[in-house]
Formats: structure tokens, sequence, C-alpha cells
């Protein structure tokens, strides 16, 4: 297991007084009271990214700023903020820092790691028909490389999206596009969702006219990489607000080529946010939606679709959220956690009118969600537009952060009343774990794996560690955890993580997927073993003729002695003497080994072997193969692997050779005998196995 990063558990008391109140109440958090959020409506903020910019384990928070609603105004151009997390006990203003003070447009910002350096670099998507920014994160100091790095084009982004579409090693891109203003109206033209590549070194190419579907999307305010299928690749789910047709589903071929997939649950109108969890975990992702559910008195309700596994939804939302407990509201934005440690995911819904439609809590009980309609001790958070959680401060409770703009413009920072959440001890979901049967082969061995915290969305700073742990042969948990070889996992988006390492030629790997999460809460998979009902000890197949080949993994299942050299064959020859690497359908070798000798043997299956000897001997069974005497039939002895008839004695020394595969083949001492028949075995089983494409 890997060694655990140490980082500060304090717990609430520990905040100084000043920020945090510590009224008892029933809800869950209370508002940090500190100026520094205090713009006095001089920022407008659309989206709030929670990042640990500088790796010393505290989180902190970054705000994207821009005027406008439908079109940018002369004063759209705002600069956007930072604040450092000062060890959980305060918030320190360093917009400088990150972004130089200068004005854009920036209606989305993402983190990811565009560089693969270990560092968080920024994204701003920039609306108003702008060029969208990246600023490159080196130890903590950052670098605006837009002009290297980017496309050159103007856009009105409305979200960016991280993730390796095509699943080589670099994180990608997925960007809305809402096209000229005005936007979201009727007769609005909309844009093309566009997909920029990584070539690995953080320098992106726009592949958007090749591999996206060229549809118009009238004012998306949300898309979300969502493997909705369970295939282990990244599809798009793209929320609409203004499509005539709803909400739009792509789906990746896994090289990241798309192609439109939208089911008919997307078709309801106005959706302004997916946010994907496995609401029923049965393994499959499911979606909340925000604004296109059935009118109720004071607006449009919100839907839970459930995913079928293939990538096929349907609307439930009444089964897991009653009508009395889902009321017309005007959410803008949702968050899924476990505010109880219950070891399922609770809601958290804010609205950018809330003295109209109140923020809320929605607790999962049993499956079923009821809601806390003050989740907020009372405090007017008018404005909402975003909201993200994290633990600020190290005590193991789920903070929140509400970005703020359009009717009010305080951005708020609100600590969890630890009377009224439960602290972390709930150990990682690990889903889906991909189990790749009788494999591996040699060249390099990938296991995929859904992976999450009971919250999204999935950040490097939610984690101590998630890896792999393999072992040759059949194994059980025990050895793993003690003599298994960690591979660290990759995060490639959602809550996708991949495994890759080269793998050995041996016949068989043990592995199973392990993660920490930061409050050092562990869990592991199952083990996964290879299973072979037609192999012997040692994952030589022993399929005798073609009655047990449906037993047999296909490709592990060559023709021996056809004359055709097949994958995982060397040679396929009956009649040639030097091929050892050639194995029948009963398990035998159809060529004993060659090696030197003054005289020659009779063979009954006219393959003659010549060995080093002063006598003669005669091998009836063409050559099954063997351990030791006990190995052979009656009558016959174990030589080198071999059963031949007995009665023979080597009474000189065995001239080495090398077979053509180069490996030792000649006659050996009876104490070298054993190794010398497992080191046959061996070959004749690897020889077999067709190597992974």
């Amino acid at each position: 297991m890997p060694a655990a990063r140490t980082r500060l558990a304090c717990s609430l008391f520990a905040v100084p007084v000043a920020l945090v109140s510590l009224t008892a109440s029933a809800a869950p958090w209370n508002p940090v009271d500190q100026a520094v959020f205090n713009d006095a409506g001089q920022y407008w903020s659309r989206d709030v990214e929670l990042v640990d910019l500088d790796n010393d384990g505290f989180v902190d928070i970054l705000f994207a700023n821009v005027g406008g609603v439908f079109e940018g105004t002369d004063d759209a151009e705002m600069p956007n903020q930072a604040f450092h997390n000062d060890a959980g006990a305060a918030f320190s203003d360093i917009s400088m820092d990150v972004f130089g003070g200068d004005p854009d447009t920036a209606h989305s910002i993402k983190t990811c790691d565009i560089d693969n350096d270990g560092d968080q670099d920024i994204i701003l998507g920039a609306t108003w028909e702008a060029q969208s920014q990246l600023l490159r994160n080196d130890g903590g100091a950052f670098t605006n490389v837009t002009d290297t790095n980017l496309p050159q084009l103007l856009a009105s982004v409305g979200d960016v999206a991280c993730g390796d579409v095509d699943e080589d090693g670099d994180i990608d891109l997925a960007l809305t596009d809402w096209g000229p203003p005005e936007v979201g109206q009727i007769n609005s033209l909309g844009g093309t969702t566009m997909l920029w590549l990584n070539d690995g070194t953080g320098v992106f190419t726009d592949v958007t006219a090749s591999q996206m579907p060229d549809i118009a999307v009238n004012y998306a305010l949300d898309l979300d990489f969502v493997d909705v299928d369970n295939d282990y690749d990244l599809d798009l789910v793209i929320a609409c607000r203004a499509c005539a047709t709803g909400s739009l589903l792509y789906e990746n071929d896994g090289d990241g080529m798309f192609t439109a997939a939208t089911p008919a649950a997307f078709s309801a109108l106005g959706n302004r946010e997916f946010e994907a969890m496995d609401i029923n975990a049965d393994g499959a992702l499911d979606l909340l939606t925000l604004g296109d559910g059935q009118g109720g008195m004071e607006g449009v309700r919100n839907r839970l679709l459930i995913n079928d596994g293939l990538g096929d939804f349907t609307d439930d939302t009444n089964t897991y959220w009653p009508l009395l407990e889902n009321p017309g509201s005007g959410d803008r934005a949702a968050v899924f956690l476990d505010i109880d440690a219950d070891a399922d995911v609770d809601i958290a819904l804010v609205t950018n009118a809330s003295v109209i439609w109140p923020d809320r809590l929605m607790v999962n009980d049993g499956g079923v969600f009821t809601q806390n309609v003050v989740p907020f001790d009372m405090v007017n958070t008018e404005g909402t537009l975003a909201v993200e959680t994290v633990d600020f401060n190290g005590d193991f409770h789920p903070d929140i952060v509400l970005a703020s703009g359009e009717n009010a413009f305080r951005n708020r920072v609100l600590f969890a009343n630890v009377d009224e959440t439960s602290t972390d001890t709930v150990p990682p979901a690990l889903m889906h774990v991909e189990d790749l049967g009788f494999v591996p082969f040699p060249g390099d061995t990938v296991v995929h794996a859904r992976i999450h915290d009971y919250k999204t969305p999935n950040k490097p700073h939610d984690w101590e560690a998630v890896y792999l742990e393999w072992a040759e042969g059949i194994q059980d948990a025990a050895y793993l955890e003690m003599n298994g070889t960690t591979v660290n996992a990759y995060w490639y988006g959602e809550n996708m993580w991949m495994m890759s390492f080269p793998t050995p030629d041996v016949w068989a790997i043990t592995y199973r997927v392990c993660a920490i999460d930061i409050a050092q809460n562990v869990a592991c998979s199952d083990v996964y073993s290879p299973t072979c009902p037609d192999c012997d000890q040692c994952g030589n197949m022993m399929c005798d003729d073609g009655e047990n080949n449906n037993n047999c993994p296909e490709d592990c299942d060559p023709m021996c002695g056809n004359d055709v050299v097949e994958d995982g064959e060397e040679c396929d020859d009956n009649g040639d003497p030097n091929c050892v690497d050639c194995v029948d359908q009963g398990g035998n070798t159809t060529a004993g080994p060659t090696v030197t000798d003054s005289e020659t043997e009779t063979d009954s299956d006219s393959n003659p072997n010549t060995i080093t000897d002063s006598d003669s001997e005669s091998d009836s069974d063409g050559g099954g193969m063997c351990l030791d005497d006990s190995d052979c039939p009656a009558g016959q002895i174990c030589v080198n692997g071999m059963c031949v008839d007995g009665g023979a004695t080597d009474s000189d020394s065995a001239t080495e050779g090398l077979d053509d595969d180069g490996c030792d083949c000649s006659a050996q001492s009876s104490g070298q005998n054993a190794l010398g028949a497992l080191a046959l075995m061996m070959l004749a089983g690897l020889g077999r196995r067709r190597r992974r494409s």
C-alpha cells in the first residue's frame, strides 16, 4: 500500500472563531463571515472550481467572472478571482498571482493536468465570441500559454470538460459553443460542440470538424464526460437550455470519434445541468437534470434519469424523488455529496432566486430523497449560479462554496456544521472494475475502473491514492497486499481510472484495484485471477479434442500439426525434429527435444530423436511431457521432460545445445531432470498463447 500523504487533520473548532458561526443549528453548513468574498457587486461569478493549486494539501478556490446574459455588454469583461486556502483557517486573495488582473469573458473555469507534470492547469472557457485561455501551472506559478497551446478561434464557450477521449495518456477538452449572440433565443443559431485533442505536451488541436457531430446546439450551459454504456470510454452529455429537441448524448467509439445517440429521455426541454452518479448502485451512471421536468406551481421540477447500463435512460424521478419532495423550482446548480456518511449520495441544490425558490438539501433516505429547505442556516444566498463541495479544513466533513451573480454578487464559503453532518468514515465506491479474464500476454496490460467517493465532481484532491496491485500466478488478497507490485492509477475523466503496466511473459497474473480517499478510508476490489477449466496447474491448455473447445479461451487454442504457424506457435510441422513449441490438443508436443549423440533411437511416431548415449532406446508414445517417472505410463521413464521407453542409460555426459528459442534442451543429469521438464512445459504452454493485439 502506498504511504499516505501527511495532511493536517484539525477539527472545526481549530478554525478561528471570527470565521465560523458555531451556533447550534439545524443547517448542515455555517457561513464563513469573511470580507474577502464580499465583492459588493463588482464581479458576476458564473462558475467555481476547487483545486489544490500548490499541492500543499489544502484546496483553493477559483471563480470565473463575466457579465451579460444573452449577449456581451460593454462591461462584460471582468477579472477572474483566486483564493488560497491558508491551512483551513482563512483564505487569501491571490487573483493577481494566478490571473494577472487582466479582464476576460470566462463563463467556465476548469482545472486538469494538461502536461502530465503533476500540477493542475487552468482552462478558461471564454464567451461572447472571444478567445478561451490556458494557464499552465508550474509548481504554483502560472504562465498564459494560450497563443502557443490552444486553437486560435473566437467562440462563445458555455462550459468545458476535461477527459482523455482516445486513451492515449493525456487530457483532451470538450467545449460548448453558443454561436454568435444573441444566444438562447428561439432563432439563435447555436454552435457546434468542440473537441480539442492534446498532443501529450499540453498543445491542443481542434478536431471538431472530423470527430464531432455537426449539430448546432443552442445555449448549452453544461457538458460532461460520462461513460453511459459501461464500455470504459468517455461519452459526452450536453445540457441544452434552448434546444428545440432537448439535451444531447454523443457516444465515443473509443478512439475519440463521437456520434449522436440521444435517447428519448433527453427530449425534455430546458435542461440547465447534468450531474452524473450511480443513484441505485447497479454499476451504471444515472443522471440528474435541472429545470426540464414537468412544471409545478412555482416553476419546473428536476429529474432523475436511470441508466439501463447500455446508455439508454428512463425517467424514474417519482420513484426516487416523490413530487412532494421535488416541487417546482428555479434551481441553477447541483452537486452530489454524502452529508451523513451513510454510503449513499445526497444532493445540494442552489438557485439564483432563493427568496422565491429555496436552496435545498435532498437527503437520501433508503433510496428516496427528502428535503431540508434551510441548508445554509438562514443565510441569504440570492444569486447563486454554481456550487461545489470539498473538505476545506481537514475535519473530514463536507464544506460548500457558492458562486453568485445576476441577482446578488456575494460569493460564499460555508463550513460544515459538525452537529448536523457526519464525519467521513465511508470507504470509496469501486464500481465496474474491468475483469480481463484469461490474460495477460506479453505487452502492456490496461485495467479500467470506475471509482468515486460519493461526491461530484471527481477531483485529484479527493484522493490519497488510487492504485492497482498485481502479482504473477494465481494469488489471494493477502499475497497481493504483502508482495504485489503497485501501479498508480491515472484519472481520465468522470469517475474513470486507468492502470497500465508492462506484463511479463507469464501465463497469468492476479490483480485488484484499491483506493484511499482524503479521509484515509480504504477500499479494494475483488481479486481478479484467470479462469480456465481446461488448464493444468501450470496454465497449459488441456483441450484434447473439439468437444472441450467451448471451455477454452479461443485465443489459447492453436491447432498443432496443421502445418500452419498460428499466433502463439513458433513452428508447426510434425516432421520437424526441432519443433518443440507446437503442442497438440492432448497437451503433448509433436516432437521431442534434439540433442547430440553418436547413435540414433527408433521412434514409433516417425520423429527421430538423436541422443548422446552408448545404448539405443525407443519412444513409443510420441514424447509425452513429464516432471519425473511418476508422470509416465508403465514401462516408461522421464528423460529431459519427455516420457520414453525404460531401460535407456546415459553413460556419457550430454552435450549442451540450444533449440531455436534459445532454450537449453540437452539431456540433463537426473538431479536436473525435473527443472528441465518444468521449463519445457512452460515453453509449451507459452508457445500456444496468442499475443494480445
